[in-house]
């Protein structure tokens, strides 16, 4: 027996007082009495519901007690039970009850309708019928939240099944609990007040008695710092101030208690790094009273637990050379956040390098950072340059980590011969190889990313493709079935060929444990030729093609690594590399006729591969008992295994290379697999997404594709005490009433028309919520794919707890999110619910207030450079979700030479609002307006492969007299420097060295503007007399610098330049 319990369903704290339970021990010998109370067990329960103030009697001062009790009577107790807790507001009145004149009444009605204690009868209470005992019994559970199955109790009841099913469960779990002790239950029977009144103080009494409240303990007590301690309690107090904690030594200044009350947040002073401490709590209430909670011992933090010194680099490896140099950055790490301590400031590091050469000694950390340049020095071997950084001035609190807190990292140099650096174009391809036909890996001579060679949108999400479309999509608006059959979109000129031969890529992923290399996976009829040259291309981020030429030679041939059965009907066949082609034979006998052969794919959005994977599944044509003499004979079940032992042979196992190769041919191999008996059978569970709209979601997959008439939609008939089909109910023909669609192992289940259409709303005044639902599915209208069992009866409750069902949808829907989608100027509108969308191929379902639905319109709010509001059209381009569940939908702004995202690129906010108008939901709920703020970014600045930044000219000069003149060098950008502050500014001296060494002490930088192109392109750096050599001299710029737009500085960044004698 299983019964699910609703969550409407009354707890018990907030109804009951502590004082109505502890009274529930012995009965009350003081409460009122009547003339005519039984001499029987109900006697004492009689009193116990009067001293409750949960019944009354008449005014002739009897009780009545073997008089049947209405159902009127039942509510008015009920709803004295329930007290004043229950929020009524929006509750529909029961249609009976309306116009009776009994206030207690019509009150009471109320709150057991809201509680959904009684759902009433096509909107009647019926308050002056008698209610049975198998009634009662589905009353007293849904009542009562802790009345579920007893598992370790069994019920004494004997004609439980005289009972209605939706009743049976219910008096079986009376009977658990002894809240009825009867063997013959007698469900059809009508309850008198005696047995109510008993039934429902035995429910009262069933219930856990609260005795004395948890009292916490302190459980812990941890210092974040020396100003903020945390002390952790067993369990919730009420409230807690400073004075209920003591720390010996320290001052407990405030107290902040977490939101679930177990955790205080204590604000102290006086506490030293690395002492020890004992905090002490008491007079802290707990239910009204005050309790010593006991204390907790504590360490002040050390120092160096409190911050850490991280240093990182830009690169872990530059060519020794004395000229490649990068970027070494020191960040000071708070580390109870893990993030930058950005009020770290004139905190002074001294460094050093075991090798090469440091622009700076000394370096101030300001807002918690500070970055200085490593150049390497000349080797012919390689070499690991440590880094090391300490702590030696600092004010403040920062001065406790002076000769505490350092820091070191390695950057290792490696020579120039054996570097893979072979070009000076930004991402150059350096080698590429391959020993299987249909993929390459190339590498590059640094860090690669898939972007780099992906398209991407504004947000950076790889693009994809899907053959049959035009259209460019990210992931978030593929599905998974799409995974399998999209490609990636190639950029930057990335090109495998075999002479004039030009290979149709598929997509790429990284290689583990190589961050400069990617694989490249070809389009399986697009495969290279074994033996034979291929050329590896790419121009990425410069307009120079660089490129790598190998010879494919594949001596490997293919073999079966191993065999495994999936369920009862697929087996899957893996192999030491990608194939192409096999023939397959299962134990000795079955051939291709009997499965269906499918090669695994890559896929390019998960990244996964699978095309060394074959994957067989049986048809009808395999029956292991086909050769018996007649079908009554036949055991077994056509396209599927038996349980046990099964062998695949596997012949002529082909690569890819095997298509140019004969030599690449596998020899024959056969192993063994096991099949697990599998004896499952389908079920399913519900998800209702709107009143109109439920998905349903199946254990298994499925044999076949489930159809409309596969599906019915029924209603409880309280009056036949049956379900029904909604048409037999409403005497209607709604044989198409049901749209299903499926969509991999769900299916969505849409109505084809309002429910006001089919309650007739208009006239009734009655709609969905009056009455109750579920999707039924006859036995063996479906089997398990796996196993060819069908489906015993499923029956779906639409009208679970929390369901859209139970209550009126009076709710507009709602934008809950908004996302960038893989075309410019579109995005993706995500709603709380499902809506309807004017125009879309789907059939509206309109309600009986709807001619039409409306016509939704979008627009798009923002400000430009000057913050004046702008505005801009948009319109709905369709749903987004392939999934059926109407929730997500496009939208666009109009195209024009103006929107939104040329007023962001021009200097406008990037902040914006979108409106939507006139949305509706699946009941004709609509929305007259819904906005969403959302943020556009500013396109991406050109990278360097359209505005290349590089050095054009370095120029040098002595002093003119000798005497007061300082040297002079002046470096010409190919476009305007950084010069405000920035981390690549390059009028910082860190920038620069001059022939090896940093520039000398007196040394300074100034930017000019000597040119009509926009930014400063020179660079002055003045040197004290004498700094400069005549003839020749060396400058070398730190390769990471930028120009104003963040192009990446390319080429040359070591420059040697002539200095003439005056």
């Amino acid at each position: 027996m299983a019964n699910q319990p609703k969550s409407y369903r009354k707890f018990l704290a907030g109804s009951v007082t502590a004082a109505l339970v502890a009274s529930a021990v012995a009965p009350v010998a003081s409460a009122a009495t009547f003339t005519d109370l039984p001499n029987d067990a109900h006697k004492d329960n009689i009193l116990k519901a009067v001293e409750w103030e949960l019944v009354n009697g008449y005014d002739d001062n009897t009780f009545r007690p073997y008089q049947e009790i209405s159902r009127g009577q039942v509510v008015k107790i009920i709803a004295r039970y329930l007290g004043d807790d229950i929020v009524t507001d929006g509750t529909e009145q029961f249609a009976d009850v309306v116009g009776t004149g009994d206030t207690e009444l019509l009150d009471a009605a109320l709150k057991v309708r809201a509680a959904g204690v009684f759902t009433g009868s096509k909107g009647n209470l019926k308050y002056t019928d008698t209610i049975t005992r198998e009634e009662m019994a589905s009353v007293l559970v849904r009542l009562f939240s802790h009345l579920q199955d007893k598992e370790d109790e069994e019920s004494k009841v004997t004609d439980n099944d005289e009972a209605y099913p939706v009743h049976a469960d219910n008096i079986d779990i009376l009977s658990e609990w002894g809240i009825t002790t009867e063997t013959e239950f007698n469900p059809k029977g009508d309850v008198v007040r005696a047995q109510f009144v008993t039934f429902m103080v035995r429910a009262i009494e069933s219930m856990e008695e609260v005795v004395t409240p948890e009292i916490p303990e302190v459980v812990g007590a941890t210092a974040l710092n020396l100003t903020t301690v945390e002390v952790e309690l067993s369990s919730e107090v009420e409230s807690v101030t400073a004075e209920n904690f003591a720390i010996e030594g320290a001052t407990v200044n405030s107290a902040t208690l977490s939101e679930d009350k177990t955790v205080v947040t204590l604000d102290v002073t006086g506490l030293e790094y690395g002492f020890d401490y004992e905090v002490a709590v008491t007079g802290v209430l707990v239910d009204g009273e005050e309790y010593d909670l006991g204390s907790y011992e504590f360490a002040a933090p050390a120092v160096a637990d409190l911050w850490n010194l991280e240093v990182t680099s830009k690169e872990d490896v530059i060519i020794a050379n004395g000229a490649d140099n990068t970027e070494v950055t020191f960040n000071l790490i708070d580390t109870a956040t893990g993030e930058i301590d950005t009020n770290a400031d004139d905190v002074v590091l001294a460094l050093s390098t075991t090798y090469g050469n440091l622009s700076h000694q000394r370096v101030t950390v300001q807002d918690g950072t500070a970055t200085v340049i490593l150049s390497s020095e000349f080797s012919v071997k390689d070499l690991e340059a440590k880094i090391d950084a300490q702590i030696i001035e600092a004010a403040g609190d920062y001065k406790y980590l002076i000769g505490e807190v350092v820091g070191a990292h390695t950057i290792k140099f490696t020579p120039a011969e054996a570097s893979d650096v072979v070009d000076e174009t930004p991402l150059s391809v350096v080698d590429a190889e391959s020993n299987q036909a249909d993929r390459v890996v190339a590498y590059f001579d640094k860090e690669v990313n898939l972007s780099d060679v992906v398209k991407t949108n504004a947000s950076g999400d790889l693009l994809y493709t899907i053959d049959g479309s035009t259209r460019e999509y990210t992931k978030a608006e593929l599905t998974a079935s799409q995974f399998a059959i999209a490609s990636q979109v190639i950029v930057n000129g990335l090109k495998i060929s075999q002479g004039t031969d030009v290979k149709e890529i598929r997509g790429v992923r990284a290689v583990e444990g190589n961050a400069k290399a990617l694989e490249i996976i070809l389009e399986k009829e697009d495969v290279l030729e074994d033996n034979k040259q291929v050329t590896v291309a790419a121009k990425i981020f410069t307009s120079n093609v660089t490129n790598a030429v190998f010879n494919l030679t594949d001596a490997r041939v293919p073999e079966l690594t191993s065999v495994a059965a999936e369920g009862m009907n697929v087996v899957k066949a893996k192999f030491s590399e990608a194939v192409d082609a096999a023939t397959f034979k299962i134990d000795g006998r079955f051939n291709s006729d009997s499965f269906d052969i499918s090669f695994g794919e890559f896929n390019v959005v998960t990244g996964e591969d699978h095309r060394n994977i074959a994957t067989l599944k049986l048809n009808d044509n395999y029956d292991e008992d086909r050769t018996v003499d007649s079908a009554e004979n036949n055991k077994t079940l056509a396209g599927y295994f038996t349980a046990g032992s099964h062998s695949l042979q596997v012949s002529n196992l082909k690569d890819f290379a095997a298509l140019s190769d004969r030599n690449n041919v596998g020899t024959t191999q056969t192993l063994a697999f096991n099949v697990t008996e599998d004896t499952s059978k389908p079920s399913a569970i519900v998800d209702v997404e709107s009143p109109e709209q439920f998905r349903v979601t199946f254990s298994k997959n499925l044999k076949e594709t489930v159809v409309s008439s596969d599906v019915a939609l029924q209603v409880y008939d309280s009056e036949a005490k049956k379900w029904v089909s909604v048409g037999e109910y409403f005497d209607q023909d709604l044989s198409e009433l049901l749209d299903v669609t499926t969509y991999g192992d769900e299916l969505v289940v849409e109505l084809t028309k309002d429910w006001t259409e089919i309650y007739k709303t208009a006239t009734t005044n009655e709609n969905y919520y009056n009455d109750d639902f579920r999707i039924h599915i006859a036995k063996g209208t479906i089997a398990n794919e796996s196993n060819g069992l069908s489906n015993d009866e499923i029956n779906l409750d639409l009208n679970y707890a929390g369901s859209a069902l139970n209550t009126p949808d009076t709710v507009s829907p709602i934008i809950s999110q908004i996302d960038e989608a893989s075309v410019n100027g579109e995005f993706i509108v995500t709603m709380t619910e499902p809506v309807k969308l004017a125009g879309s191929t789907e059939v509206p379902t309109l309600n009986q207030d709807q001619t039409k639905l409306p016509e939704t319109s979008v627009q798009f709010i923002g400000k430009d450079k000057d913050g004046k509001t702008v505005t801009f059209d948009g319109t709905v381009a369709g749903y987004s979700e392939s999934n059926g569940a109407d929730t997500k939908f496009y939208v666009k702004w109009n195209a024009a030479d103006k929107t939104p995202q040329t007023v962001v690129d021009a200097g406008g906010s990037n902040d914006w609002t979108l409106v939507v108008k006139s949305l509706s939901d699946d009941v004709g709920n609509t929305a007259a307006t819904v906005t969403k703020d959302f943020t556009i970014a500013k396109t991406p600045a050109a990278t360097p492969s359209e505005v290349d930044f590089f050095i054009e000219t370095v120029e040098g000069a002595l002093d003119v007299d000798t005497n007061n003149a300082d040297d002079s060098v002046t470096i010409t950008f190919s476009e305007g420097v950084k010069h405000r502050g920035e981390q690549h500014d390059a009028t910082k001296v860190s920038q620069y060295q001059l022939n090896g060494q940093s520039l000398p002490v007196g040394s300074s930088v100034a930017v000019e503007d000597n040119d009509t192109e926009e930014g400063f392109e020179t660079v002055v750096i003045t040197l004290p007399d004498g700094t400069l050599n005549t003839g020749s001299n060396v400058i070398t710029v730190n390769k990471n610098l930028t120009s104003y737009d963040d192009s990446v500085l390319i080429k040359e960044y070591e420059k040697t330049f002539e200095v003439a004698s005056n």
